[in-house]
C-alpha cells in the first residue's frame, strides 16, 4: 500500500474534495456537493487512478470514476483502501429475481428486475442508483457480476426497433441467462425453461490418432461451456454452420446461438474432412491454431485452454540433439537422439534413446522428409518432433557419424608407431626435443644483487656445426624487434622468424617463450621481486615444463640430408661431360 492511502486528519489549508453518488459513477468534485471526503491526500489520489488509466476529469473542479473502472481497481495492486477512503457502501448479500414480459418472439418482449431478495430471504425493493442499492436511507453497492446483469438488462431494454426481432431477442436473452447465472440471480418459470446459449468463446479439444505414414491424425472437437451432449453430434450432422441449434435435452429444448465471429471459426473446422486435420495442415494448425483457423480465432479461442488441450491429448513438440559417442581412441560406438519433451508448467523431460544403426537410418530418412516437405513435424517412435533452424545441422551430423561408423577401421600396430623407418629422414628419434634458442639472465658485478644496471640477458644456442653453446647478450630494443617480427609472423601465419645475428630462424613457440619471459624477468627486476633461481647456469628463467615426448626433428632442417640431396643429384639434367683434349 503507497503512504498516500494513510488516512490523515483534514487540514483547514488543504483543498476540500466532496462525493457523490451518480448513476454513471463516483463524482468526485471540488464544489460542495455530497459527501465530505475525509482524507488529506485526494488530488494525489485522483492522479494515481488517472496514471493506472481510471476515471476521467469532467472539468478543473470534477473527476468522474466510473462503476467499471471502481471495479476493475478492485483487482490492481495499490487500491486496497480505496473504499474506505473514500466511503463507498458495503457489497450487498441480496440477490435479484429476473422476470419476463412477452415470448422471444414478440417485438416488445422485455426482461426486467422486478424485486430482490436479502439474507433473510424477505422479498425488499430498493432504489438503485448506478451501482448502488438504498433502502430505508441505507446503501449497499453491488457484487460486480449484479452490475454486469444490470447493465446487459438496462442495454436490452433501450434496444432499436431493427433490433426487436427473434435472433436478437434469442441472442440477447442467451447472454443475460449467462450473467443471470453468475450474479445467481433467480428466473421466472418462462425464462428458467428458455435455455438459449450464446457461446462467445470456444474450448477446442483435440484427440490423437495413431500416426499414418509420417504423419499423425488429429481430430479437432469445438466445444463451449454449458455444450448440451449431443452439440457435436448436432454440429456433424449438417455441411454447413447454422446460425441457430435446437438441441433436445432432458430439460427441454435448448438453443445454442452463433455468432458471426464464432461462427467463423467453426466454418474452418467444418471445412476439415470429419474434423481431421494430418500432415502439414494438422503440424500448422497444432503450432499456430490462430493463422489456420482465421481472423477471428484470437478472439474466440484462449491460447492457454488451447496448450491444455494438447496437452491432454498427449500433444507435445519434442526437440532432439544428436547423441554420438566415442571410445577411447575416438571411433564412434553409439548413436542415438536426446529428446526433451516440454510441460505445460515449463519444466522439461529428457530421454535419452541410442539406437541400432537399422533404427537410425530410418529416423534420418523421416527427418530428412519432414525438412524436404517444409512440414513442421517428424513424426517418429510416438515422438512430435519440432523442426527448427538447428534441425538440419543435426541430421548432418548424425549422418556423418554414422557413415564413420560403418566404415572400415584402419589398423594401428604398436610396433608401427616406433618404428623410425616408417617416418620422413628428418626424424631423428622419439623423445622430449629441446628447444634451440634458450633464455637466460647474468650479473654484470657478482658481488653486488639483481637490479636492472647490473642485469644482462642472454640467449644461449649451439651455433650449426659446433657443439659447444654460445651467449648472445640482448637489450630491449632487440626485444622488441623479436616481438615486432612474431606479431607479423603470427598474421602472415610463418612458422618461423629470423633475427639478424643469430643464425637459426626462431621457431613461433620459442619466439613466444623468450619475449614472455624477458618481459616478466625485467619487470620483477624493476619492483625488486626477482629471485636467483637454483641448479641453473648463469641463471636460467625458464620454468621446467612437463614435457611429453613427440617426434624429433634433426636440429638444422634448413641443410638437405643426404638421402635429399642425393635424390636431387640424380633427379637433375646434367651437361654432357667435355673430354680434355690432351685425352683425345
Amino acid at each position: 500500500m503507497l503512504n498516500i492511502f494513510k488516512k490523515t486528519s483534514t487540514s483547514s489549508q488543504i483543498q476540500q474534495w466532496f462525493i457523490q453518488i451518480k448513476a454513471e459513477g463516483l463524482l468526485l468534485s471540488k464544489q460542495n456537493k455530497g459527501s465530505i471526503i475525509e482524507y488529506q491526500f485526494i488530488e494525489p489520489l485522483i492522479k494515481q487512478l488517472q496514471d493506472t488509466g481510471l476515471g476521467v476529469n469532467v472539468d478543473d473542479e470534477d473527476f468522474l470514476l466510473s462503476w467499471d473502472d471502481l471495479y476493475q481497481s478492485y483487482s490492481i495492486d495499490g487500491f486496497e483502501e480505496l473504499n474506505e477512503i473514500l466511503s463507498i457502501p458495503k457489497v450487498t448479500e441480496a440477490t435479484p429475481t429476473i422476470v419476463s414480459f412477452g415470448s422471444l418472439t414478440d417485438s416488445n418482449f422485455e426482461v426486467a428486475i422486478s424485486h430482490w431478495q436479502d439474507v433473510s430471504g424477505r422479498e425488499i425493493r430498493p432504489a438503485l442508483n448506478g451501482a448502488v442499492l438504498t433502502e430505508n436511507n441505507q446503501q449497499q453497492l453491488l457484487k460486480k457480476e449484479q452490475w454486469e446483469l444490470v447493465k446487459v438488462i438496462k442495454a436490452f431494454a433501450s434496444r432499436g426497433s431493427d433490433e426487436r426481432s427473434d435472433l436478437f431477442h434469442r441472442t440477447q436473452w442467451g447472454k443475460i441467462r449467462r450473467l443471470a447465472i453468475a450474479a445467481e440471480a433467480r428466473l421466472d418459470a418462462f425464462l428458467h425453461a428458455s435455455v438459449v446459449l450464446t457461446p462467445e468463446k470456444l474450448k477446442i479439444a483435440l484427440n490423437k490418432s495413431q500416426p499414418v505414414g509420417f504423419s499423425s491424425v488429429i481430430e479437432v472437437i469445438p466445444q463451449f461451456d454449458d455444450a448440451p451432449d449431443s452439440w457435436i453430434d448436432k454440429f456433424d450432422a449438417n455441411t454447413t454452420v447454422l446460425d441457430r441449434y435446437d438441441i433436445s435435452t432432458e430439460g427441454g429444448i435448448t438453443q445454442v446461438i452463433i455468432s458471426p465471429e464464432v461462427k467463423a471459426v467453426l466454418n474452418e473446422i467444418k471445412k476439415m474432412p470429419a474434423r481431421m486435420v494430418a500432415g502439414s495442415r494438422a503440424q500448422a494448425f497444432l503450432i499456430n491454431p490462430f493463422a489456420a483457423l482465421g481472423d477471428e480465432a484470437s478472439n474466440v479461442i484462449e491460447e492457454n485452454q488451447f496448450q491444455k488441450a494438447k496437452e491432454d491429448a498427449g500433444i507435445f513438440f519434442e526437440r532432439f540433439t544428436p547423441i554420438i559417442e566415442r571410445n577411447d581412441f575416438g571411433k564412434v560406438e553409439r548413436l542415438g537422439l536426446s529428446i526433451e519433451s516440454p510441460h505445460i508448467d515449463g519444466d522439461s523431460e529428457i530421454f535419452r534413446e541410442l539406437l541400432k544403426d537399422s533404427e537410425l537410418e530410418k529416423f534420418l530418412d523421416k527427418a530428412q522428409h519432414s525438412i524436404d516437405k517444409e512440414l513442421k513435424l517428424i513424426a517418429w517412435d510416438g515422438y512430435d518432433l519440432e523442426v527448427n533452424p538447428d534441425t538440419p545441422s543435426h541430421i548432418k551430423l548424425l549422418k556423418e557419424a554414422l557413415q564413420e561408423k560403418l566404415s572400415p577401421s584402419l589398423a594401428i600396430r604398436y610396433e608401427d608407431v616406433h618404428d623410425l623407418s616408417q617416418y620422413s629422414e628428418r626424424i631423428i628419434d622419439i623423445g622430449i626435443e629441446e628447444p634451440y634458442y634458450s633464455p637466460f639472465i647474468a650479473k654484470k658485478d657478482s658481488d653486488i644483487g639483481w637490479f636492472p644496471e647490473n642485469v644482462v640477458p642472454l640467449i644461449t644456442f649451439t651455433p650449426t656445426g659446433e657443439t659447444e653453446s654460445i651467449a648472445v647478450p640482448i637489450n630491449k630494443e632487440t626485444l622488441t624487434i623479436l616481438q615486432k617480427k612474431l606479431d607479423e609472423a603470427k598474421l602472415t601465419k610463418q612458422e618461423t622468424i629470423t633475427v639478424s645475428g643469430l643464425d637459426h630462424p626462431f621457431s613461433i613457440s620459442d619466439a613466444e617463450r623468450i619475449v614472455k619471459t624477458f618481459t616478466e624477468v625485467w619487470a620483477d627486476v624493476a619492483d625488486g621481486k626477482f629471485k636467483e633461481p637454483k641448479n641453473k647456469s648463469p641463471s636460467s628463467t625458464e620454468k621446467s615444463p612437463k614435457n611429453k615426448k613427440t617426434l624429433v626433428l634433426r636440429s638444422n632442417i634448413e641443410t638437405v640430408g643426404y638421402i635429399e640431396r642425393r635424390a636431387m643429384a640424380l633427379s637433375t639434367d646434367l651437361a654432357l661431360p667435355v673430354i680434355p683434349s690432351s685425352i683425345n
